[in-house]
């Protein structure tokens, strides 16, 4: 019947979806990490002309150990950032497990 459909509906939206939310958001943070190194890896396999990963490799064959740091430096500083965005999103919409 349509009440009991909607009493699903309402459990679903009150107890089960908030209960998954910390996961659901722990997972999306990992999988955006987890892209933006797969966007650099896959530049060793696939060079372009103006990523990250293929600036490194060139710098490697030129023995600049300052470009290879700076490619460094800004993988980890972006991956950082990701993960603060990731955690904002989380703490805004899983603000009743703050309050």
């Amino acid at each position: 019947t349509l009440s009991s459909s909607s009493a699903a509906s309402d459990v679903y939206k009150r107890q089960v979806l908030p209960g998954a939310a910390p996961g659901i958001f722990a997972g999306l943070r990992i999988s955006l990490i987890y892209a933006w190194l797969g966007t650099i890896g896959a530049e060793y396999f696939m060079p372009s002309n103006g990523g990250i990963g293929s600036q490194m490799i060139s710098a490697q064959q030129l023995l600049r150990m300052d470009l290879i740091m700076a490619g460094m430096l800004l993988v980890g500083l972006t991956g950082a950032l990701l993960n603060l965005i990731g955690q904002q999103l989380e703490l805004r919409a899983t603000r009743w497990r703050h309050a």
